[in-house]
């Protein structure tokens, strides 16, 4: 993808072609059609970089480079979802048993391995065909407002500064 076919789809958009220095690599080998999908989510992780570029330049730093590759940009339509290995909350509870972090990425085709963790100290045996977890589908959600603010502790919440256990315990 060239830069005319970049600044075309912004335009096409009805936006204002941006003045950050953007590289489109690559070509959509996933999605060929004719309405060009692969580019048109490479233009828009090129915004996304331009806009946050911008807010840089604005707080006196260096221009950044941005470079998107399209077959990636194409890949991203495709990862709304992935795979989290969690708790069973029996196995957790009354055996100790505790699964680690775990995410399957969509579009992995391979073996999916349980990060489990024995919290006790008594040695236990899983027999297979044992429940020792359960997988939860995840939603990626895009749909986000980028906020521009020079500082983004503006607001002042209840649980202010605190951390571990500060919110109580009941």
């Amino acid at each position: 993808m060239n830069s005319r076919d970049f600044e075309r789809g912004v335009r096409l958009a009805g936006l204002p072609v941006p003045d950050s220095d953007i590289k489109l690599i690559g070509s959509d080998p996933v999605y060929y059609s004719p309405f060009h999908l692969g580019e048109g989510a490479a233009i828009a992780h090129a915004l996304i970089g331009s806009k946050i570029d911008q807010m840089w330049r604005e707080q006196g730093h260096k221009a950044q480079q941005i470079t998107v590759d399209v077959r990636h940009a194409a890949a991203s339509l495709n990862s709304y979802r992935w795979l989290e290995i969690k708790n069973k909350s029996g196995i957790a509870s009354k055996r100790g048993l505790l699964v680690g972090a775990c995410v399957v990425d969509r579009g992995y085709t391979g073996e999916i391995f349980v990060n489990l963790h024995n919290v006790t100290h008594r040695n236990q045996t899983i027999h297979s065909g044992d429940k020792i977890a359960q997988g939860v589908f995840v939603k990626i959600t895009t749909d986000i407002n980028l906020v521009e603010s020079e500082n983004i502790y503006d607001a002042q919440t209840s649980r202010g500064e605190g951390a571990l256990g500060s919110t109580g315990t009941k």
